[in-house]
């Protein structure tokens, strides 16, 4: 899924008529004047990036022709019937695409690798996707699918902590391996004359996940 500003494409819609108005008040075979020139080559630069962001493949193909058309002499009219053409393309294309809105009090979640910050982000490389797909889905409400990936991002963390306390990693349930790693951080306290700073982390990760945590599977579907 890509992201596209549609914010983006007003100001440029608004140009090309704006120009091809100015266009319109001069004689239709008059050569179009260098200004007006210029001002349609920036046109047709930010018509491009738009229509790239947005998969307008057929406008864009458009767009280099005519960007191609006007390295020589261009006429106020061939000006003005180009852009209408090409803005009557962009809107046909745009009524074939569907396009999610995303609100703005939850846009930051979109399509964020380091949803959960740097720290995060450099320390677990495998779980990366299902960070960036969290809080993509997030964004669009749709919350199953956003605990699925939140789920399957923890494991290997969760996996890292298992091993290091020896505690088989392949249990069904998340709530009998978190009992079984609180059970070993349990044990190993003991024996200690006091905590570690690797027992206090331990001490303070797994009890907070443990009302929110369920089976892989009822994750996916509550």
């Amino acid at each position: 899924m890509e992201k596209f500003a549609a914010g983006n494409l007003m100001p440029v819609i608004a140009s090309m008529m704006q120009l091809s108005q100015v266009a319109s008040t001069d004689r239709a075979n008059r050569e179009l004047p260098a200004d007006a020139k210029a001002r349609a080559d920036g046109i047709l630069f930010q018509a491009s990036y738009i229509c790239t962001q947005a998969g307008l493949a057929e406008s864009l193909a458009m767009i280099v022709r005519l960007n191609e058309q006007f390295q020589t002499a261009v006429t106020c009219a061939e000006l003005q019937h180009t852009f209408h053409q090409l803005m009557r393309l962009i809107e046909s294309e745009m009524d074939k695409k569907l396009f999610l809105v995303v609100q703005p009090d939850t846009a930051e979640y979109f399509d964020q690798e380091a949803l959960f910050g740097p720290e995060v982000y450099e320390a677990f490389v495998t779980p990366r996707e299902d960070i960036r797909e969290a809080g993509s889905c997030y964004a669009l409400g749709r919350y199953t699918a956003c605990v699925h990936h939140c789920m399957r991002a923890l494991e290997p963390a969760l996996e890292v902590m298992a091993s290091d306390l020896n505690v088989p990693f392949g249990v069904d349930h998340w709530n009998a391996l978190i009992e079984q790693i609180e059970s070993r951080i349990r044990e190993a306290g003991k024996a200690l004359p006091r905590a570690s700073r690797r027992m206090i982390a331990y001490n303070s990760s797994p009890k907070r996940r443990r009302n929110s945590s369920t089976s892989r599977t009822a994750g996916a579907t509550t």
